[in-house]
C-alpha cells in the first residue's frame, strides 16, 4: 500500500468512511455571526492575497511551535522564537524584524544557563511578551530531559531582539508548557506573569503562577492556582491586560481522555486570583491520517479594555466533528459569554487556535486546517463589534505534514501551538510550514481593513 492510500484510508476511518460527510464554516458571509449569539450560513475560505515570507534561514531542519510578539513602543518590531531541534538536541532560536515582517534577523539558539544541571540540556515551549517599555522577552522550559531536572528560563532584550542578556531562572522544578504575559496596566509595567504545570512526579500536573515585579531580574516563589483541578492541570497559557487583568487558561484532564477547559483570573495584577470558571468540556482529535493533531488552548485580552478572549479546538466522535469555539469575556474574566463557534467540518480537521486582539478592539483567531492531507493557516477577523465575517486562507499553498518529525506514537508532529500577533497595520499570524521539505517557519501580514 502506497503512502498516500494508507493517509486516505486512515482519513475515511477517523471520519467513519461517510460519504455525506459535510463541510461547515460556522460564520457567514452577508449577515454576520457575533461570538455567543450562534452561527450564521455556511462560507467558503476567501483565497490568499497575501505573501507569504519565510522567517528562517539558519542551519536546523525542524522548527516547531513558534511565538510571535509585537512591541508596543515599535510596531514595526516584531520578535518571535521557536525550537529547534538537530538530532536529539533541542535549543530555542530567536527571529527579529523592524520593518514590520518583511525581513527577518536569524538570531540562532540561546544560551542555557543552567550551571547546576548536566547531560543533555534541551529547550522549548516557548513564549514571547514585550512590555509597554519596549522590552522583550522570551520563556522556555529547560532541563536535563533524563533527570527532568530543570526550570523556566527567561531571556530579556532591550533591543527588539538584536541582542539578549544571560538567562534567569524564573522556577525550578521539573515544569511544562510555561505561558508569558507582560503587565500593559499604569504602574504595572514592570510586571511579568508566568504560569506552567508543575510535576513533582511523572503523573503529577499542577497548575502553578510566579509573578516578577521587576522586568524579569527576579520572580516571586511558585503558587498553587485552582487545587480543586488536583493533579491534573496541564497546558497553561495566559494574557494580561489593562486595568491589573490578568487569566490563565488550562485543560484539566478528566478519566475519559476529555479536557475541562478553565480560566481562573485576578484583577490585581496577579496578587489574588477568583475561583476558576469552567467554558466548556473538549475532547481531543484523534489522530488524521499519522498527524497528531491535538491542541493547546489559546487566550488574548483587548489592549485598551476590559474583554478576554479564549479559544479552542475540540472533536465531536459521534459527529465526526471537528471545530474551533470562540468564548468572550466582557468583564476581565469575571464572566464568559457562550460561544461562537468559528469552524466545524466533518471533512476539515481544525487545530492549534490562536487568538490576537488590536488596540480596536478586532479579534483575530489563527487555525491550522487539515484536509486532503495538507494544512493550510485561515485567519478569522472580526470587525469591532466583535462580528466574523468568512476566514482568509494566509497560506499561499497547503504542506505536507508527512514532512513532520515522527513522536513517541510514531505520527508526524507540527506542533501545538503557533504564533499571532495584532498591530496597527494588521494580523501576523507565525507558523511551521514544511513546504520547503523541511520544517520552517513562515509569517505573512493581513492588512487592517
Amino acid at each position: 500500500m502506497t503512502n498516500r492510500k494508507a493517509r486516505d484510508l486512515s482519513r475515511r476511518r477517523v471520519l467513519g468512511g461517510s460519504a455525506a460527510a459535510l463541510t461547515v464554516l460556522a460564520v457567514c458571509g452577508c449577515s454576520r455571526t457575533r461570538p455567543g449569539t450562534g452561527t450564521g450560513r455556511a462560507a467558503p475560505a476567501q483565497a490568499s492575497l497575501v505573501p507569504n515570507v519565510r522567517v528562517s534561514r539558519d542551519a536546523f531542519p525542524v522548527h516547531g511551535e513558534p511565538y510571535l510578539a509585537a512591541n508596543p513602543a515599535d510596531e514595526r518590531n516584531l520578535l518571535g522564537a521557536c525550537s529547534v531541534y538537530q538530532g536529539a538536541q533541542r535549543s530555542v532560536a530567536t527571529y527579529a524584524s523592524f520593518d514590520g515582517g518583511v525581513s527577518w534577523r536569524n538570531n540562532g539558539p540561546l544560551p542555557i544557563g543552567l550551571a547546576d544541571v548536566t547531560g543533555n540540556l534541551t529547550a522549548g515551549n516557548v513564549t514571547v511578551a514585550f512590555d509597554s517599555r519596549g522590552r522583550g522577552f522570551v520563556c522556555a522550559v529547560a532541563g536535563n530531559g533524563q533527570t527532568q531536572r530543570g526550570g523556566i528560563q527567561l531571556w530579556r532584550t532591550d533591543d527588539g531582539g538584536r541582542s539578549f542578556a544571560p538567562p534567569v531562572t524564573a522556577a525550578t522544578g521539573f515544569l511544562d508548557h510555561p505561558g508569558l504575559a507582560a503587565g500593559r496596566s499604569p504602574g504595572a509595567a514592570g510586571n511579568l506573569y508566568l504560569a506552567a504545570a508543575y510535576f513533582a512526579t511523572p503523573r503529577d500536573g499542577r497548575l502553578v503562577f510566579c509573578r516578577s515585579t521587576d522586568a524579569g531580574r527576579s520572580f516571586e516563589p511558585k503558587r498553587y492556582l485552582d487545587p480543586g483541578s488536583g493533579t491534573r492541570g496541564r497546558l497553561p497559557v495566559i494574557a494580561a491586560g489593562p486595568h491589573g487583568t490578568v487569566c490563565v487558561m488550562y485543560f484539566v484532564a478528566m478519566p475519559d481522555g476529555s479536557n475541562l477547559v478553565k480560566v481562573i483570573s485576578s484583577q490585581d495584577h496577579g496578587r489574588t486570583f477568583a475561583a476558576p470558571a469552567q467554558l466548556t468540556r473538549v475532547i481531543p482529535a484523534p489522530a488524521v491520517a499519522g498527524v497528531t493533531v491535538r491542541s493547546c488552548p489559546a487566550i488574548a485580552a483587548d489592549p485598551a479594555g476590559d474583554r478576554v478572549h479564549a479559544a479552542v479546538a475540540g472533536y465531536d466522535v459521534a459527529a465526526s466533528l471537528s471545530q474551533v469555539q470562540l468564548f468572550t469575556s466582557p468583564d476581565q474574566g469575571r464572566s464568559w459569554n457562550p460561544p461562537a463557534v468559528l469552524a466545524a467540518s466533518t471533512r476539515v480537521t481544525y487545530m492549534q487556535p490562536q487568538v490576537a486582539v488590536a488596540s480596536d478592539g478586532r479579534v483575530a483567531v489563527s487555525v491550522f486546517a487539515l484536509a486532503r492531507d495538507r494544512v493550510n493557516v485561515l485567519l478569522f477577523v472580526s470587525d469591532r463589534q466583535q462580528r466574523f465575517g468568512r476566514p482568509l486562507q494566509v497560506t499561499s499553498q497547503g504542506f505536507d505534514p508527512a514532512y513532520g518529525p515522527g513522536n513517541s506514537a510514531g505520527e508526524h508532529w507540527i506542533g501545538g501551538y503557533q504564533g499571532l500577533a495584532a498591530t496597527s497595520s494588521g494580523f501576523h499570524p507565525f507558523w511551521n510550514d514544511t513546504r520547503t521539505g523541511h520544517m520552517e517557519i513562515f509569517t505573512a501580514t493581513v492588512p487592517a481593513s
